[in-house]
């Protein structure tokens, strides 16, 4: 732990720094006004609200001895490298006239927190809720609810596990919750993972890919490390500044995750005392408020006092909502603060130190936060997916159904602890003998337990790796270690794909009537169509295919009536309509859905026209010299914080595939691991791993990711030694 928490700082001693600034609500007082979607000021007037930090404190003087003695061990690494180089840090640190304070514990809890950033935003957290206080409509669109789209099915779990869902049900006094499309959102529509296991593969261990797609971040969102000690031996994916790992494997196990985007959050709705704001009515008394004020230092500008209140519930957060009526107040209570005795961290060692699949599933156990979904496999051939995060139990009662405030006036309204592990969706070595996830379903509508669960149906790429895996075992083969990397580096959309189909379809089998935009679409697309439908700008005809606009509710057509909207309706539709060709290939369609894909055929070439001019010859020329990289600004993320010094910028590659399971622009990570021989599994991290301007490292991946390769990515020693470029001996740190 020592080795790593240095390796961490020499990399992204900056970022580790700058997001724990934003973690303790103090990024005013070393950068003043940022500027920005979000104001310095801003962030940290919310995350003092919240207490973050302090939990972070609290929780460490409460966790297991090992897991402090590990995390500490962490921290005197960042310290030895923060010491051993104070006057050849980032130069972002002289540059804000930035000293950092000495690394500990709490500083790593937080930095797993930091995550995504936009958890973190009270603002956002309140826009699905307080409004449907007031009657409104909610999410948008009904979602359709598609059984078979769903990772954990029911005939893959057992009668008794079903019976102690039903058990728990009864004994906490709750109503089984039915999963309706009415009450779902659309959910996370990013990252993919699938494991497949010894009924399918040629070794009969296991092969894993992972790729977590989120936009590209100079330095990256995610941090890439190699840890062997005397009882971890792991690699992957994790956080500046935390040990932990979110994507990675160990001799004998490997394992993905996927966003979730589950409920761990409950507001409540306060009755303020009118001659005392400080005090709020519970249980038919007026209680006082735990009341503290803070000093919020501004550099360039006078300090804010901030006061913060809290309740049995959690802070108030009341300044932060509109349209609260005189005398209403909202207390916020979430996962990760609602629990000061456990965290994260704790799964982390256990999942690093993993032999095999049961060995994982204790380990993960411990996982709090963030919600995900996770697939993992062993080197035995096992595989399974979990849910992995705390879900509050919430007591039963009107209004008590996720959707609504609850009502904060009683007590008993609380949180009644969390789902117990055992009974969140989980499944091992199912019938098909793999698993795959792409922010879809997680289980069918038996699960009598409300999570908060987006997503209703099946994504595309979901769908396409299935249909790849399938078409693949269809032809009596097994799974070797190239064949599964060609299902990774596919970028074929299957919703462009059909409804090319279904338009070759209508114009040549059911010879209907199109206009002459359709049937221009159709004939300039046919090359590309024959030639695979990749969503790749070295294939010509890319021009026109990718303004093929998918989504039904982005284009407000009458099929999303049929199928639902978003990408649950598009998986739908896709499911749908291929079946029905394969059982008549002369099927008729319904006049919706013919609609539909004359319509986004015009579209698309209606588009193209406006974009490139009337002379198509000329399209594929103008369409490649239009292409801009993005520019990626150094240090920017999801806080809404600005490029902190715009010289060190990046503009990013024009790379060629633009979508499908293999998606350039968001591949923020790539994992394809061979538990038969972990050695020949192989990595991306673009652009590289180091946020120093100076480091040969931190463009290391530059070429691989333009090019579309994957990196060595080795476990043991000796092979990790063939390709080693520089080495540190830092001496001997028990960890």
């Amino acid at each position: 732990m020592y080795g790593l928490g240095y390796a961490s700082a020499e990399d992204r001693y900056f970022q580790m720094c700058f997001n724990r600034l934003i973690m303790q609500g103090r990024v005013a007082e070393v950068f003043g006004d940022l500027g920005g979607e979000g104001t310095a000021l801003n962030n940290d007037r919310q995350m003092r609200t919240l207490g973050a930090y302090g939990s972070a404190q609290t929780i460490v003087t409460n966790l297991d001895e090992e897991t402090r003695r590990l995390l500490q061990s962490y921290s005197d690494g960042v310290k030895a490298y923060a010491v051993a180089h104070q006057d050849r840090l980032n130069p972002l640190f002289a540059k804000y006239g930035f000293v950092p304070e000495p690394w500990v514990p709490a500083d790593s809890i937080v930095s797993w927190w930091h995550l995504l950033g936009g958890y973190w935003g009270i603002d956002g957290s309140l826009e699905r809720e307080a409004p449907r206080r007031r009657g409104s409509e909610g999410r948008g669109a009904t979602v359709h609810l598609d059984d078979d789209a769903a990772v954990v099915k029911r005939k893959d779990v057992s009668d008794e596990w079903v019976r102690s869902l039903d058990r728990f049900v009864k004994e906490q006094g709750l109503q089984p919750y039915q999963m309706s499309g009415a009450d779902l959102w659309e959910g996370p529509k990013f990252s993919h993972g699938w494991a497949l296991g010894k009924p399918v593969t040629e070794s009969g261990s296991s092969l894993l890919v992972g790729d977590p797609q989120l936009p590209i971040q100079n330095p990256s969102f995610w941090y890439e490390f190699h840890v062997s000690g005397k009882t971890l031996h792991a690699r992957g994916i994790g956080f500046a500044g935390s040990p932990g790992i979110m994507v990675g494997f160990t001799p004998g196990v490997a394992w993905t995750v996927t966003a979730l985007a589950a409920d761990q959050s409950d507001h409540y709705l306060l009755q303020i005392d009118p001659d005392n704001p400080d005090r709020y009515m519970l249980d038919g008394q007026w209680r006082a408020m735990d009341v503290r004020t803070e000093t919020i230092l501004v550099k360039g500008g006078d300090a804010v006092s901030h006061k913060v209140r809290t309740t049995v519930f959690g802070p108030v957060i009341s300044e932060y909502v509109e349209g609260l009526r005189p005398g209403e107040g909202v207390a916020d209570r979430r996962v990760p603060l609602d629990d000061l005795e456990h965290d994260t961290v704790q799964a982390h060692f256990g999942m690093m130190r993993a032999r095999g699949v049961e060995e994982f599933r204790r380990a993960a156990r411990d996982w709090r936060f963030l919600n995900v979904n996770c697939v993992f496999a062993d080197a035995a051939g096992n595989v399974g997916y979990t849910v992995l995060g705390a879900f509050p139990l919430v007591p039963p009662g009107p209004g008590n159904g996720g959707e609504l405030p609850l009502d904060g006036t009683r007590s008993a309204n609380n949180w009644r602890g969390t789902i117990p592990y055992e009974l969140i969706p989980q499944v091992v070595n199912p019938s098909e003998g793999y698993v795959v996830t792409a922010n879809d379903r997680p289980i069918q509508t038996f699960y009598p337990l409300r999570l908060g669960l987006g997503a209703g149906g099946e994504t595309l790429r979901g769908l396409r790796i299935k249909e790849r895996i399938r078409e693949h075992l269809g032809q009596g083969k097994k799974f070797g270690f190239a064949d599964n990397l060609r299902v990774q580096n596919d970028a074929v959309s299957p919703m462009i794909k059909l409804v090319l189909r279904l338009g070759y379809h209508l114009r040549d089998d059911r010879q209907a009537e199109l206009s002459a935009v359709v049937l221009k679409s159709l004939a300039y697309l046919e090359d590309w169509y024959r030639n695979g439908a990749q969503l790749d700008w070295n294939c010509p005809g890319m021009e026109l295919a990718t303004e093929i606009r998918l989504f039904f509710r982005a284009i407000n057509h009458p099929v999303a009536r049929i199928y639902g909207g978003g990408h649950p309706g598009t998986g739908l539709f896709v499911k749908t309509l291929t079946a029905r060709l394969q059982q008549d290939p002369h099927a008729a369609l319904q006049p919706e859905e013919q609609q539909f894909v004359s319509k986004v055929l015009a579209d698309a070439w209606t588009t193209a026209v406006s974009k490139y001019g009337e002379d198509p010859t000329q399209w594929r020329e103008k369409a490649v010299r239009a292409r801009v990289g993005q520019r990626l600004g150094y240090m920017m993320n999801n806080d809404g914080f600005p490029s902190l010094d715009p010289q060190w910028d990046v503009v990013a590659p024009l790379l060629p595939k633009v979508a499908g399971t293999l998606s350039q622009p968001s591949q923020s990570y790539t994992q394809v691991v061979d538990l038969s021989d972990p050695d020949a599994s192989l990595s991306l991290l673009p652009f590289g791993n180091s946020e120093r301007p100076d480091s040969p490292f931190r463009f290391a991946s530059w070429s691989a990711w333009v090019s579309g390769e994957l990196r060595p990515a080795p476990l043991s020693r000796s092979a990790v030694e063939k390709l080693a470029v520089a080495r540190s001996t830092l001496g001997a740190v028990e960890n």
